[in-house]
């Protein structure tokens, strides 16, 4: 760019006020200039506040010459819009902005509503959308790098799974979640046994007996989460791991389960293991619904309590017919299909 003229920058940078004052459109101090005297005053002010005033100058002279209102191409009014509405989406303001006195007062833009920003910003949209949708062909991809949602942010998007419709149900549901609700269910035939456990995890949780239990083993108490039975089952195999160490810590041996208590702890993480297996099996990604009606119907004969919550007519199944189909398929009895049907 070339040098630009201390005048240029003075009638730019100043508003001429009254009785040889200028006040500096950056920060609103008054300086005083004498007439044919130069514009040194002007400039030192500059020069010690605001040292980027030669390329803030030089960017707004460059973007008004380049852009269509100085071709005669866009009318004032447009322009005086389409400005308001980079200043407040660029900034990520409320359109109330637009309404504050001191924005107006420190903008050089002419003063609108943030009813009439509303109003032009829709037609806006409207307008680009109608454009977008000139363009498109009939089939076209989306990609995503990131995005937000809710004040989420989320960065190296794989995929994303759209529904618009809140009443859609599925055909196949989710069958970890079925047998999660099943072994909740289960539990609470054993609340008793789980509750007595928990609370001499608890004690042991204390700071005096933590300190305690450490000088034995370097192994924590392990406490359950009321949305997760996998750690009711973890908080049971911590405590048969370290029942020994436990004894040892008297303040909450009154605490510890009895033998007939222990045996029925040590019974019921017997079961939990054999659920936890099932609930690794839920998770390959191999896995058919073929496979999820042999691993029910198993667990299901082994612990009968458990029949009504992973049968394959139960009430958490949204179309029976249609997954005893498919299990049907998957296991190629296509008589047995036939018998479906009719």
């Amino acid at each position: 760019m070339t040098s630009v003229s201390n005048r240029d920058l003075c009638r730019f940078f100043y508003v001429e006020a009254s009785d040889h004052y200028f006040a500096c459109n950056y920060c609103r101090t008054r300086r005083k200039q004498l007439p044919s005297i130069g514009y040194a005053n002007l400039i030192s002010h500059l020069k010690d506040k605001h040292p980027n005033y030669v390329d803030a100058y030089n960017a707004h002279q460059r973007r008004q010459a380049g852009s269509l209102t100085a071709h005669g191409f866009v009318n004032q009014t447009a322009s005086n819009m389409y400005q308001w509405m980079e200043w407040v989406v660029d900034r990520n303001m409320p359109l109330s902005e637009v309404d504050d006195p001191l924005t107006r007062n420190m903008s050089k833009l002419k003063p609108i509503c943030s009813k009439t920003l509303k109003v032009f910003m829709g037609k806006v949209v409207a307008a680009v959308e109608a454009k977008i949708s000139s363009e498109m062909t009939g089939l076209f991809g989306i990609m995503f790098d990131g995005g937000t949602c809710f004040l989420e942010h989320y960065s190296s998007l794989a995929f994303l799974i759209g529904d618009n419709c809140a009443t859609n149900l599925p055909l196949i549901g989710c069958a970890s979640h079925r047998f999660n609700l099943a072994v909740n269910a289960y539990l609470e035939e054993h609340k008793p046994t789980v509750e007595a456990l928990s609370a001499l995890m608890a004690a042991l949780r204390t700071v005096n007996n933590r300190t305690a239990l450490r000088e034995h083993t370097p192994l924590s108490p392990l406490r359950p989460n009321a949305t997760r039975w996998s750690s009711t089952f973890e908080m049971m195999a911590r405590y048969v791991r370290i029942r020994d160490e436990i004894k040892k810590v008297e303040a909450v041996f009154d605490l510890i389960p009895k033998a007939a208590m222990h045996r029925k702890i040590e019974a019921l993480l017997a079961d939990l293991r054999v659920f936890h297996s099932v609930t690794i099996k839920l998770q390959a990604e191999d896995l058919t619904l073929a496979d999820v009606r042999a691993l029910f119907d198993s667990v299901a004969q082994r612990f009968p309590s458990m029949k009504p919550k992973v049968s394959a007519s139960t009430s958490t199944v949204h179309s029976p017919t249609f997954e005893a189909a498919i299990v049907k398929v998957l296991s190629c009895s296509m008589n047995a299909i036939g018998v479906l049907l009719l």
